[in-house]
């Protein structure tokens, strides 16, 4: 049900017959997107795990109330289904029930409940507490025989549809008669067996006419306006039990035998329709068209409506990646020629597989009646040729001034880094005398997004790679220490800038030197490490320096936050000369290390030196 905005005018007029029709604009067909279901919840997400709802309402501040034809009790949820309270047992005390049918709740937030095999209706506060009831449907000595739908309005008015009195009741919030109408049969308004009511924000109160498969309105007292029958032109009713109505006059019923809800505008043109239920029951409406659906088949409630939809979610061309285009579809209620609570879109995207809660938050974008919105939005990683497609996930939020929110279904995008880096001049070699070793340094790459370098050998001045991605060394500083070479050889090089993405700058002009140097020095001039060898490795590798003289050493193996992973010597004598150490690629634990570069840090001699090592699983 639906809360209402219209007092009752008394006295109620008796089985008043007023022919009025909607004009016919009002009768104008139209289509929309169906709703959408947002949330479920059921048994699991209840006490003892046991629910059998059957009514359903909200309050003014969101709230759900579902009463349980299995536990004759009444729950309360919040907006998106989290458990608040529960009320209620089997009997016919004041606060027990004997099949609870249907529940509304006036904008105090007090609570009315058909008790339909106790003949009465319960009145209680927010929380469960127990407040009035009567059984009393009009007159001294006319009580209730088969009461099935309530609706309150703003003003605590409370109408009560009875199946076998085939009429609308109508009471004050004490439960004081007030008038009533309606009788048995098929004529304008007549009944055979009405369920579901609800009050219009107009103040008309829309019946649903059970079995003549009618949905008629009357005006607040009691006077007949219109009524839709099935089988007339765009009319499809179907198996009727409840009713709401939004706050433009749209009608939101449930189809028990077709097991589907659906949407009609002011004039009963259908407008959507939700094919999501099962033996469908109650239904309520929310704000500016939140719906809530009961699923009986399933013991479930449903929360419909109408998310925001991606379009498409498309790289940025020409970037340095890590950009993507978002492009979405707005809510129903976005636009500009209807009052409309839609104030912004959230924009946010996954961390992990967590509840959105969990997720990162990008940005707002104000809601402004666009048909389309758009955003560039940070990705967490580009897609490489090499590494594969690296998606992020979003997700979009439409808020509403009344606390409110729909969520779009996440969809994901990867961004491409298309700018690879500049080419890299012609390296410098030289041979590092008194060593069998050349040096190979070069100008540092301007790339804000470097990677590492690539070095490669060959043994003529116009050799050509084999192979980009296959490179002879890997740096990632720019220069490389060559130390597999021979007296008399000559060796040439050429260099290359590889961004975070993969992406390749090409190759360099080549340079190269001869070694002279016949029986290398047996002790350096200063402190060397003279690198790791192979790099990258899998999964050992043998870290080579050298000692001016000497020294106690510190050997230590750190990955890129600073964290030691493996310690190789600990202050530890060493000679003069040349020395290896090698690193199995385990931590101190003896546990495999992951893939990735990693810090090898050499203090001796009162200096430092430090060399990058890639661990490739």
């Amino acid at each position: 049900m639906h809360r209402a905005h219209a007092r009752i005018l008394r006295p109620l007029l008796l089985f008043s017959v007023v022919f009025l029709m909607p004009s016919a604009s009002l009768l104008a067909q139209g289509t929309e997107e169906p709703l959408a279901v947002l949330r479920s919840w059921g048994p699991d997400d209840v006490p003892e795990n046991v629910f059998g709802p059957q009514g359903i309402a909200t309050d003014r501040w969101g709230n759900v109330y579902v009463t349980d034809h299995d536990r004759d009790r009444v729950w309360k949820f919040d907006s998106n289904g989290a458990y608040l309270t529960h009320w209620g047992d089997t009997g016919n005390g004041p606060g027990e029930f004997d099949w609870p049918y249907a529940v509304d709740v006036d904008d105090s937030g007090y609570v009315y409940v058909v008790d339909a095999d106790n003949l009465r209706v319960q009145k209680f506060d927010s929380v469960g507490n127990y407040v009035l009831e009567w059984d009393i449907a009009w007159g001294a000595s006319f009580p209730f025989y088969a009461p099935r739908g309530i609706a309150v309005s703003a003003y605590g008015d409370v109408y009560v549809t009875d199946i076998t009195y085939h009429a609308v009741f109508a009471f004050d919030s004490q439960g004081t008669p007030v008038g009533h109408w309606g009788d048995e049969g098929s004529l304008p308004g007549q009944f055979l067996e009405p369920h579901g009511i609800d009050v219009a924000p107009s103040g008309d109160v829309y019946v649903a006419d059970t079995l003549n498969r009618r949905i008629q309105v009357f005006d607040g007292s009691g006077g007949y306006l219109w009524s839709w029958s099935d089988g007339e032109p765009g009319i499809n009713i179907g198996d009727l039990y409840d009713l709401a109505v939004d706050q433009f006059n749209n009608v939101y019923f449930m189809d028990g035998n077709g097991d589907v809800l659906r949407k009609f505008g002011p004039g009963g043109g259908l407008l959507s329709e939700l094919h999501e239920f099962r033996q469908s029951r109650g239904v309520a409406v929310f704000g500016y068209g939140t719906v809530y659906g009961v699923d009986q088949q399933r013991n479930m409630v449903k929360k419909c409506g109408y998310p925001p939809a991606f379009s498409s979610i498309a790289d940025i061309g020409g970037d340095q990646g890590r950009w993507v285009r978002l492009t979405w579809t707005p809510t129903l209620f976005d636009v500009t020629t209807m009052p409309t609570a839609v104030t912004a879109y959230g924009v946010y995207r996954r961390i992990d597989e967590r509840v959105m809660e969990s997720w990162d938050f990008i940005a707002t974008v104000p809601a402004r009646g666009d048909t389309i919105y758009n955003l560039v939005a940070p990705t967490l990683c580009d897609s490489t040729a090499t590494g594969g497609v690296c998606w992020s996930v979003f997700a979009v939020t439409a808020f509403t001034s009344y606390g409110e929110f729909f969520d779009s279904a996440p969809d994901s995008g990867y961004s491409i880094d298309d700018i690879p880096p500049p080419l890299l001049g012609a390296p410098l070699v030289e041979e590092i005398m008194g060593e069998l070793e050349l040096q190979v340094t070069w100008d540092a790459s301007g790339a804000p997004d470097l990677g590492h370098y690539a070095v490669y050998r060959g043994g003529a001045p116009d050799f050509v790679p084999s192979d980009p991605f296959t490179p002879y060394a890997e740096s990632y500083d720019p220069s490389y220490v060559d130390g597999a070479v021979a007296p008399g050889e000559t060796w040439y090089y050429r260099v290359a800038a590889f961004d975070d993405a993969g992406n390749f700058s090409g190759y360099s002009s080549a340079a190269g030197a001869t070694v002279t140097t016949s029986t290398p020095s047996a002790v350096p001039w200063t402190l060397r490490l003279v690198g790791n060898t192979p790099n990258p490795f899998n999964p050992r590798t043998t870290i080579i320096f050298e000692l001016p003289a000497a020294a106690t050493v510190d050997l230590r193996v750190h990955d890129l936050t600073g964290r030691v992973v493996r310690t190789l010597a600990a202050g530890d004598a060493y000679g003069p000369g040349r020395h290896e150490l090698v690193w199995d690629g385990t931590d101190a634990a003896g546990r495999d290390a992951a893939s990735g570069v990693y810090v090898c840090r050499l203090v001796a001699v009162g200096e430092t030196r430090n060399g990058h090592m890639v661990l490739v699983r």
